[in-house]
C-alpha cells in the first residue's frame, strides 16, 4: 500500500476586530440618516439615510463602498500585516470621505454620520495595530 503524504495548509484566520467594525460601519451608514431638519438628534428622516443619498451624492455611495471593502479585508487570507495596511488606508479614507461630505453638505450631522466616522476611525487604529506600527502591549 503506497502511502500518502499531507502537507497541513496554514489559512490566516477571520480577522473579527475588521469584519466587525466594517460591517457596522457599513449598515449604520446605510440605515441611519446622515443630517438631520433641526436641533433635535432623534429625528429620523428616511430621505437623509445613507441607502436615499448613495443615489444622489457620490462621496456617501464611496463612503459605503469603503465601508463593505473594510469588511472583506477582515475575510480575506492576508496576513495581519497586510490587513493591517488595507484598514489604513481604507479607514484613513473613509474617515476623510465622510468629513468632506459632512463639510460640504452644510447641514446638522445625524447619527449615520457618527457611526461612518466613529467605524472608520476604529478600523483605523486597528490597522496600526495590526500592522505594527502602534505597539501599545
Amino acid at each position: 500500500m503506497a502511502k500518502v503524504l499531507t502537507v497541513p495548509v496554514v489559512r490566516p484566520a477571520i480577522q473579527a476586530t475588521l469584519l466587525a467594525w466594517g460591517a457596522v460601519t457599513f449598515l449604520g451608514a446605510l440605515a441611519l440618516p446622515w443630517s438631520r431638519p433641526g436641533r433635535e438628534l432623534t429625528v429620523f428622516v428616511p430621505e437623509a439615510t445613507g441607502a436615499a443619498l448613495a443615489r444622489t451624492s457620490p462621496l456617501v455611495g464611496a463612503v459605503l463602498l469603503l465601508a463593505a471593502l473594510l469588511a472583506l479585508v477582515g475575510l480575506a487570507p492576508w496576513s495581519l500585516a497586510a490587513r493591517g495596511r488595507a484598514a489604513i488606508a481604507l479607514g484613513g479614507l473613509g474617515a476623510f470621505l465622510a468629513a468632506v461630505r459632512l463639510v460640504a453638505a452644510g447641514q446638522p450631522f445625524s447619527w449615520g454620520a457618527v457611526v461612518a466616522l466613529l467605524g472608520f476611525l476604529a478600523a483605523l487604529g486597528t490597522g496600526l495595530a495590526l500592522c505594527g506600527a502602534l505597539r501599545t502591549d
